[in-house]
Parts: C-alpha cells; sequence; structure tokens
C-alpha cells in the first residue's frame, strides 16, 4: 500500500468530516449554511493540500497556461 495514498485518503476523510460537521452545526441557525457541501469540501482540500485559488486552474484540462501579474 502506497503511503502517500493512505494520508490523502485519511486528510480527505478529515476534511469531509469537518466540512459535514460545520453543515450539521449550521442547522441550528448560527452559523451560515452551505449551499454546496461537495463543493466546500474539495475547496478545503485545495487550501490545504494543492495550490489554493490556483488548483481549479491546474485541475482543469483545458488550461495550458497560467499567468501571474505581481503588483
Amino acid at each position: 500500500m502506497d503511503a502517500l495514498a493512505q494520508v490523502e485518503r485519511e486528510v480527505r476523510g478529515l476534511v469531509a468530516d469537518v466540512v459535514a460537521d460545520y453543515d450539521e452545526r449550521s442547522m441550528s441557525g448560527s452559523l451560515p449554511t452551505l449551499l454546496d457541501p461537495a463543493g466546500a469540501v474539495q475547496r478545503v482540500w485545495d487550501a490545504v493540500a494543492g495550490f489554493g485559488a490556483l488548483q481549479p486552474f491546474l485541475d482543469d484540462p483545458r488550461v495550458e497556461e497560467i499567468w501571474i501579474k505581481t503588483v
């Protein structure tokens, strides 16, 4: 078994658990509700284990180049 794949599965599970917990607590009205829990899981995963806001572009096979302009 690939150790890296095992760690990835465990971390993905933790992210899913945290988002599910948040979603459940939001039903009490004390927190904003999630319109797209699955999307939230992916965004959290991208933030902690990927390249954040760039990750969707890196995952998109139609994107060939990413140019980053600094100020």
